[in-house]
């Protein structure tokens, strides 16, 4: 999340902390409403990406102790095997899927495994790290 002044604060926060949290958007505590039996714990950064700003989201869920990964920008974003190619294609977005990573410096230096036409045609490839894609849609897009 990005302060005035430039400064840039991380936020961690489980379920329970969520559901009284004023500031969320009524989408957020619906869906954690919904889910409210299955404790995880959310982490949103925003990182830089060869000088452009990015959002990175990392959610643990914590029965399971399996994460959910991406990062995401105003012209793309990659994301962990979770994603859904075909319906990221549907939408049009510029979309690239990275699998087995757990954490954001994970999908940062591991190589692509898909990727949507958008994504192709800002310059990613298969095989291109996550940094290297989304440097490429960060220029390109």
């Amino acid at each position: 999340m990005k302060l005035e002044g430039g400064e840039q604060m991380s936020m961690k926060m489980s379920g329970e902390n969520v559901l009284g949290a004023v500031e969320m958007p009524q989408k957020w505590l619906l869906w954690q409403k919904r889910f409210r039996a299955r404790p995880f714990m959310l982490e949103v950064k925003q990182i830089d990406i060869n000088g452009e700003d990015a959002t990175s989201i990392v959610i643990e869920e914590k029965t399971s102790g399996r994460e959910i990964v991406g990062v995401f920008s105003e012209k793309g974003f990659i994301m962990c095997g979770l994603l859904d190619i075909e319906s990221a294609e549907k939408i049009g977005a510029a979309a690239v899927k990275i699998s087995g990573v757990s954490s954001i410096e994970e999908i940062l230096a591991s190589k692509t495994i898909a990727v949507t036409s958008k994504a192709k045609a800002g310059g990613a490839t298969l095989g291109m790290t996550g940094k290297e894609t989304l440097g490429k849609l960060l220029k390109k897009l």
